[in-house]
């Protein structure tokens, strides 16, 4: 495994979003759409304020519940704040922060700290395997 790749080399540039007040019926549909596994949930319009919602979350937080999906807010299930990851952070890194926190996603910023990608647990295991030491 090559550990010097960063988030910024193996992040998706794509970021699909949600506000917080959408239901998570709206966020399943919205992540089937983008053929995304996590969104980027804006709670305000401050694009500062942020969290993010995953599958992972709806399984668990609703689905296992018994709850029902389009009466549920993305805002009451979703990481808030989102951990985040800043572009120039290795692989080795991230992998250690998403254990961590048990996470497979996260937003990636840049120096300014403004959103530029996300970084999955898929794009650790895909890209950090198949690029040659």
């Amino acid at each position: 495994m090559n550990y010097h790749l960063t988030a910024q080399e193996i992040m998706q540039t794509e970021i699909a979003s949600i506000s917080g007040n959408a239901s998570v019926r709206e966020a399943v549909l919205a992540m089937r759409y983008n053929g995304t596994r996590s969104l980027l949930v804006f709670l305000s319009d401050d694009t500062k304020t942020y969290g993010i919602i995953s599958y992972t979350d709806v399984v668990h937080k609703v689905l296992a519940e018994g709850k029902d999906a389009s009466q549920v807010l993305v805002r009451s299930i979703a990481t808030i704040p989102a951990h985040t990851i800043l572009a120039d952070t290795t692989i080795q890194y991230i992998a250690q922060v998403f254990r961590e926190h048990n996470i497979g996603h996260a937003p990636v910023l840049d120096e300014k700290h403004r959103v530029i990608g996300v970084v999955s647990m898929t794009d650790l295991i895909t890209e950090g395997i198949s690029e040659p030491e």
